[in-house]
This record gives structure tokens, C-alpha cells and sequence, in this order.
């Protein structure tokens, strides 16, 4: 099999040295040094000096403004425990993302005790670490566009004419000594790849800048480690019901081992009506008594601050509900809500055991953003079994992604949360929660409720495609207003009543790369052709259940008893993983054109940290005639950067 390997017509080479004096060798890194630190002590005081922390995209400066609370450590030295006690630095979850076990990078988060612990936190750390020798790297973390980005020690370089290895080299040799650049890689036409000296710590953005500014550079970016957040699994507590069986009602085939519904004949589809919703409450605050007729308000945290009615803000009326208002301890919005809360508002018993979907329906407003955070100021929403220890909540932060839906284009200021009871949560003695927490450091605003609904159907499934067991649940192939009401006949692809297919018939001959986190190799409700890695060796297995998830969308097999249909069943599935950085992922885009793929699926993304070494790929794909598809996301909040459908040519 011929599998391309990018930049194997090239190989490593080091010919750029240092000529320094020996006083140069001290001082140069030093500056680099105290240039660093200058800009952390900026952002700390309202945000990075001009040009700090910024790259060049066609023509356009690309700000970075790095976490308040993250940083990166590489290198971990003896001393580096005694550093994370001095400094509240614990280890972060976000190590457990599979694309950070290549990296060597551990990220960290800060806990500041106060606010002007805060204040001087970075500075501190990074000071501190350094003077102890902890460890042998340290990079600046940027929290934006739904995704976590690391600085590296490497540059991805374009020029705009025909550019050897050799002619690179020879090109940056006047500047290669006072930029620190080491190491020259050839990666593909006119593309390559720099290493600069280390420690690097952030030092990259400044080589980039100088790069840019010479004539002959198209373009010269950081080769940022990118995490994209996708859902984070919820934690072990809140696991008492069948994930899998939940799971299947709304993701790909990776989870389809349950069969709790009764087959159905092949091809015996027709219309169904959409089902009707009962609602079981609808709280808007407007009424004076608080809390509404049959709730109840419970406070056990350190504080007794707890909900109350207000006027200072409303979604659609005169009054909503603020998190710390009542209580001795209570406080006039905006706030901020005391610290040690927790707090909950609580509804009346309900016995949701007669129906096949239950959703509760809220308005939020607040600025706390739990960026997969540790710490817990926030409001979140959930349901409790009051005939057992049993609870199950969601968080109503800005970022917050899960079973819900939060519609980042606000109203106002406020967001639109939709929370989907669990299965095994549909049953007698089950009451709503809302509830408010904070720690016992930094205090936030708070959070605001308002429009509460709660609503309920018997009625949920579709018809049918085919005699996959799931297939009645699949709500984007057949939509008539599932989910709460939303969605209507407009919406529907139309596959059930068979309108689609008549007109196109899926074809194997059709191969669709899954460029994500990799698929599931061993599927059996997917036709599987071989899947590839960044470099170009054959693999792309699954680094997490995303990919798998968005290739049982794309082509699951239909009419064989298993799981779901996909939209173009049947359709050859090539897994790609994209890896864990700008140039890993132009690479898997590479990777999957040079061998074979018709069409590009990409249900990935960030906002605000665009690169020209993906741009390339993606320009070079659809020049090669294959077709790139990009997911509208979980969310219209979009910018002018962003690969999603807004890529010209997707």
C-alpha cells in the first residue's frame, strides 16, 4: 500500500550554529527572559503590552491573551513539587486529554488565595520556577475559542517563492543567532518547520513577529498544541444510569451494545406526527410569592446566601431569580455572591415515570465561565431521586458543552440551557434543582434564572430506518420536533420516508476520512477502510469516542440489526487522527487527500487562533477536487476565524 508520509523528501538537519561570544550567551537568553516575564506581569495588570503575546494571519494581527489561571511545564526538575506546594499549583485534568500524552507538556492551574494573588500570579510562578530550577520549560496557556493552545519551541514557516531546504537555511543564517533558531526541517513545497533554543517559554510569538515582517515570508505561525474541548465525560458520581443506552439516543454507533427496542421490518417507514408536550411547569418570577407555590429553598453551605427574587434583571418580563439574594448573609445584585455557598431552589416531587422524554427549559445570565475548571463558583441545574442518594447535574457556564443545549448568541446577555433527564431518572420521587455554589477564594458575580418550563411526551420516537434497533432515535434524519418542540418538518433530511435515498444511493466506492480524536478500528457497524496517523502510518484508532461518534453519523450500515443508520450508510469510512498541534492536523488533512478520501469530514474547530499551515491544507485539498465538509458546531457564536462552514470552499 503506498501511504504518504509529509516531509519524507526531507529530513532534519541542523546547519544553523551559534557564533556567540560567551557574554552573548548569557545575556540574549536573559532578555528573552525578561521579555517574557514583562508580558505576564502586563496581562496580569489588564492584558498583554501590544505584540506580546500575537502572530501574523493574511495580513492580520492575531492577539493571544493568556489564562489568568493555567500554565504549562515541560521538563519537571527536582525541586518542582516544593514549587507547586509554594505556589497552589495543582495538576490539571485537562492532562488526562489523550493528545497531551505526546506533548511532554503538564499543565498546571493556579489557585490564587486572593485577588491580589492573582494579580500576581503569573509573574510569580514563572519567577519562581525559574530561580528554583523546577523545571526546564515553562509556556504561557491560552483558554480561547473552545479550545486550550500551548506554544511550543517550534515555527511553521511558508515562503511566498520556491524555497529549498538549502535556500532556508541560507536565508535565516544573519538572523538565526539573535532569534534562536536551531533546527530547520523541510516539511512540504515552500513549508518548513524551526526549532528555536530552549527554554523557549512563550518566546516564539517575537520570532514569528520578526519572521513576518521579512519580505520574502508568506507566513510564520507557532506550531500551537491544540486541545479542542469536546465533551468531557461526567464524573463517576453522576454515572447511575446506562450511559450506553443514553449515549445512543443522540451520538454516532460507538456504544450500541444494548438492544432494548424491538427490531422492525426492512423499509417499513411512514410519517409520524410530532409528539405532543405536556407541561409540568412554567415559573417566570413575576408572581410575588418566593419561592413558587410548592418549591423549596435549602441552604448548607458556610454561607446561608441563597436564591431570591429580583428586579435588576429580567430575561422576558420585570423579575428572574439571583443566586445570593436571601439570607443573612444575602446580597443585593449584581453582587458578588459570598463565598462558601451552596444553595439550592428545589421543585415539588414529580412522578416522571410515564413518560419517554422529560426536558427542563431555563434562561441563565452570569459571566462565571468553569472552563473545565476546578473551581466552583457556579450555578448549575440537575435532577435528584429523593428516594435515594442519586443526583445528576449540569453546569451553566459560558463554555459549558454536554447533554443541553447553550446557545452562545445571548438574548441580551442571557443564554437559553435545555437539560435532558436521564432515563433511569424518569421514574416516581424526582425533583428539579437549581442550585449555586462558590469557593472559599475568588468571588463572581453570580448567576441569574429566569422561564423556567418543564416539559414532558410519551410520544418520542420516529419511525424507524430500517431494522437497526436505534434507528428510531435518529432525531437529525428525521425531525419532527422531538426534542423538547424544537425543530420542525423544515429541518427534516427527509431519510425515513425514503425521499432521499431514492434520489441518491450511498456507495462504498465513496471513501469519507473522519479527520478527529480516531474511530473505533473494530466497529461492526462501520465499513472501515485503513486509517492513518499524522506522520502517514496506518492507524487513526481512537484517542477518544468523538471520531467514532461522527462516523457512525456519516455512514453507519444499515438493515444489519446493529446500532444505527448513518446518513449515507455504508459509505467508507477512513479514520485519520488529527493530532495535537497546527501542523499535526494540516498533516492528517494531507494524509487523508494523498491517499484517497473523497470528502473530508471535520466536526472540529476554535474560534479566534487561525493557522495559515491549515488554511494551506485545507486550499490544497479542495484544489485536488475533494469535497470538505465542516460541522456547524454546538453553537452560531462564531468569528472571523474559523475553519467550520465559514471556510471558503467548504
Amino acid at each position: 500500500m503506498n501511504v504518504y508520509i509529509p516531509g519524507n523528501e526531507s529530513h532534519c538537519i541542523k546547519t544553523i550554529e551559534r557564533n556567540w561570544p560567551n557574554w552573548a550567551s548569557a545575556i540574549i537568553p536573559a532578555l528573552f527572559t525578561l521579555f517574557f516575564l514583562a508580558g505576564c506581569a502586563a496581562v496580569a495588570q489588564g492584558g498583554p503590552s501590544p505584540g506580546t503575546y500575537a502572530y501574523m494571519y493574511e495580513g492580520n494581527r492575531v492577539h493571544m491573551t493568556p489564562s489568568e489561571s493555567l500554565v504549562a511545564f515541560r521538563g519537571l526538575g527536582d525541586g518542582f513539587d516544593d514549587f507547586t506546594i509554594r505556589h497552589s499549583l495543582l495538576h490539571d485534568p485537562l492532562n488526562t486529554h489523550g493528545a497531551m500524552k505526546t506533548t511532554g507538556y503538564n499543565i498546571y492551574r493556579y489557585i490564587p488565595r486572593d485577588r491580589n494573588a492573582l494579580a500576581k500570579s503569573l509573574t510569580d510562578r514563572i519567577d519562581s520556577a525559574m530561580r528554583m530550577n523546577a523545571a526546564e520549560e515553562m509556556q504561557p496557556v491560552f483558554e480561547q475559542g473552545g479550545a486550550i493552545l500551548i506554544p511550543s519551541d517550534e515555527i511553521l514557516l511558508g515562503f511566498k517563492t520556491d524555497t529549498s531546504l538549502a535556500e532556508a537555511v541560507q536565508f535565516l543564517k544573519p538572523v538565526a543567532p539573535g532569534l534562536g533558531i536551531i533546527d530547520i526541517q523541510s516539511l512540504k513545497h515552500n513549508r518548513f518547520m524551526l526549532r528555536i533554543d530552549a527554554p523557549s517559554n512563550g518566546r516564539c510569538y517575537i520570532v514569528c513577529q520578526t519572521l513576518s515582517d521579512m519580505e520574502r515570508v508568506l507566513y510564520a505561525e507557532p506550531n500551537h498544541v491544540v486541545l479542542p474541548l469536546s465533551l468531557p465525560k461526567p464524573p463517576a458520581r453522576h454515572q447511575e444510569y446506562d450511559t450506553i443506552t443514553e449515549k445512543k439516543h443522540t451520538s454516532g454507533p460507538n456504544l450500541v451494545r444494548s438492544q432494548t427496542r424491538s427490531a422492525t421490518p426492512e423499509n417499513e417507514n411512514s410519517e409520524s406526527a410530532p409528539p405532543s408536550w405536556v407541561t409540568l411547569a412554567a415559573i417566570d418570577f413575576e408572581s410575588a410569592q418566593f419561592p413558587p407555590p410548592g418549591w423549596t429553598s435549602t441552604l448548607s453551605g458556610a454561607s446561608d446566601a441563597g436564591w431570591g427574587r429580583t428586579n435588576y434583571l429580567s430575561h422576558n418580563g420585570s423579575f428572574s431569580m439571583y443566586c445570593a439574594l436571601n439570607g443573612s448573609d444575602g446580597v443585593l445584585p449584581p453582587g458578588p455572591a459570598p463565598l462558601n455557598m451552596d444553595s439550592y431552589i428545589q421543585s415539588p416531587a414529580m412522578d416522571l415515570s410515564g413518560y419517554e422524554e422529560v426536558y427542563l427549559e431555563l434562561w441563565f445570565y452570569a459571566i462565571n465561565d468553569v472552563f473545565n475548571s476546578i473551581i466552583y463558583d457556579r450555578a448549575r441545574v440537575g435532577i435528584a431521586d429523593l428516594g435515594s442518594t442519586n443526583r445528576y447535574y449540569l453546569d451553566l457556564a459560558l463554555s459549558h458543552q454536554g447533554d443541553c443545549t447553550v446557545d452562545p448568541t445571548t438574548d441580551s446577555g442571557w443564554r437559553r440551557f435545555l437539560f435532558r433527564v436521564p432515563e433511569t431518572y424518569r421514574k416516581t420521587n424526582q425533583a428539579f434543582r437549581i442550585l449555586y455554589e462558590s469557593d472559599a477564594f475568588l468571588q463572581e458575580e453570580g448567576a441569574y434564572i429566569d422561564d423556567i418550563r418543564i416539559v414532558a411526551t410519551t410520544e418520542i420516537d420516529t419511525d424507524p430506518v430500517g431494522n437497526d434497533p436505534f434507528s428510531s432515535r435518529l432525531q437529525d434524519l428525521k425531525n419532527n420536533g422531538q426534542i423538547a418542540g424544537i425543530g420542525t418538518d423544515d429541518n427534516d433530511l427527509r431519510i425515513s420516508d425514503g425521499e432521499a435515498w431514492n434520489l441518491v444511493t450511498p456507495d462504498s466506492s465513496v471513501t469519507v476520512a473522519i479527520i478527529d480524536d480516531g474511530v473505533d478500528l473494530t466497529h461492526p457497524d462501520l465499513n472501515l477502510v485503513t486509517g492513518y496517523e499524522p506522520s502517514g502510518m496506518v492507524g487513526g484508532g481512537p484517542r477518544g469516542d468523538h471520531g467514532t461518534a461522527c462516523a457512525g453519523e456519516a455512514g453507519a450500515l444499515l438493515n444489519n440489526h446493529t446500532g444505527v443508520a448513518g446518513t449515507a450508510p455504508g459509505i467508507s469510512i477512513m479514520p485519520v487522527y488529527m493530532g495535537a498541534s497546527f501542523y499535526e492536523v494540516a498533516s492528517a488533512i494531507d494524509v487523508a487527500v494523498a491517499n484517497g478520501a473523497d470528502i473530508l469530514s471535520n466536526s472540529w474547530g476554535w474560534v479566534g487562533s487561525p493557522s495559515a499551515v491549515i488554511t494551506q491544507a485545507l486550499s490544497d485539498a479542495i484544489t485536488a477536487g475533494t469535497v470538505v465538509l465542516f460541522s456547524a458546531g454546538n453553537g452560531p457564536d462564531r468569528s472571523p476565524y474559523t475553519y467550520k462552514v465559514a471556510y471558503p470552499g467548504a
